[in-house]
């Protein structure tokens, strides 16, 4: 199981949903930060310590506030950590919905895993890590079924000329 994990999450209540499934799962050695900067010093430290982390649960969007951010968003993140730690396992816990930003984040930033935020995350959660300590990737079904579907995704901007022009 995995012994070390990185939580970058913004908003303090989802944190806490991690941190208890963590525990569920016996993992203890946790840590928790709000902004991606401070994860990417985490895992900076991690290394020049000897000590890097095996697992990076993070969010993909991060509200802006009076801290100006170098790397903005989780799938920044990733991509900056794999760059020191290029066998860390990375999931996506996310309330994003829309299957090609999903699928994007597989084919593109090669996570491991991918959660959605809603009815029953605490439960894919554990599912996830424990596929992942297995060396699996993973995405619930409701996503694989969307991934899978050949639909296409349009902007608000995208969707008004069309409209228009219809």
């Amino acid at each position: 199981m995995f012994k070390k994990v990185l939580i970058a999450e913004d908003h303090e209540s989802s944190g806490i949903s991690v941190l208890k499934t963590l525990i569920d799962l016996e993992i203890t050695d946790t840590h928790f930060v709000y902004y991606c900067d401070d994860a990417m010093e985490r895992v900076k430290r991690s290394v020049l310590d000897n000590t890097p982390f095996d697992l990076l649960i993070t969010d993909l969007s991060f509200d802006e506030d009076h801290r100006p951010q170098t790397i903005k968003d989780g799938a920044q993140l990733v991509s900056e950590v794999r760059k020191l730690l290029p066998e860390i396992k990375t999931l996506i816990f996310s309330i994003e919905k829309k299957a090609g930003k999903i699928d994007r984040l597989f084919k593109e930033f090669h996570i491991d895993g991918y959660v959605g935020k809603g009815r029953g995350d605490a439960r894919e959660l554990k599912k996830a890590i424990l596929s992942l300590d297995e060396n699996k990737k993973y995405l619930s079904l409701e996503n694989k079924y969307n991934i899978s579907k050949n639909t296409i995704e349009l902007s608000s901007t995208e969707l008004t000329i069309l409209q228009l022009l219809s």
